[in-house]
């Protein structure tokens, strides 16, 4: 399920999305910051975010996530008798987006949109759990508490075609 919220530049706004026993309320949403609440049946999640553009081709953000683990510690303890004592885990994301080329510049048609962008994510849980679990995260892979991700996208509208392509 996807409970993004796109965010208006116009001001304040609310909203409850729900679909099923899905509820994620938009706390608030003022320009390019929001605050929202998301839960399922034990599970919940709290995010913060904030993103800038304090130039024209540069976007800075950052996230902040806090999710319960729901039943997950109680069933590891009945399956593994290892106890997880944290019952949340946090999560926290910067990002910068460049934008290398804007679409069509230099007056060239065939020139896509094309941007860069750098992501940091941390978790400050997932170490403690792993300790706990005695080093099965590790074991599986799951080896450090933050990475970096660069991406690259390039989008181009097409004009020539008879109507838009989904």
């Amino acid at each position: 399920m996807n409970y993004t919220t796109s965010l208006k530049s116009s001001g304040m706004r609310k909203a409850i999305p729900q679909i099923g026993d899905c509820i994620q309320p938009v706390f608030f949403a003022l320009n390019n910051y929001s605050l929202s609440r998301y839960w399922y049946s034990s599970l919940n999640q709290v995010a913060l975010t904030a993103t800038e553009t304090p130039w024209k081709r540069l976007e800075l953000g950052f996230g902040y996530e806090n999710f319960n683990l729901g039943d997950l510690p109680q069933d590891i303890l009945r399956q593994t008798g290892a106890n997880i004592t944290d019952q949340t885990v946090s999560m926290y994301n910067a990002n910068a987006r460049l934008q290398l080329l804007k679409e069509d510049e230099f007056e060239q048609k065939w020139i896509p949109a094309l941007t860069f962008g750098s992501h940091f994510k941390y978790n400050d849980t997932i170490k403690n759990i792993n300790r706990q679990l005695g080093g099965v995260l590790h074991d599986h892979g799951i080896q450090d508490d933050s990475s970096v991700d660069f991406t690259l996208y390039a989008s181009k509208l097409f004009t020539f075609l008879p109507r838009p392509v989904p």
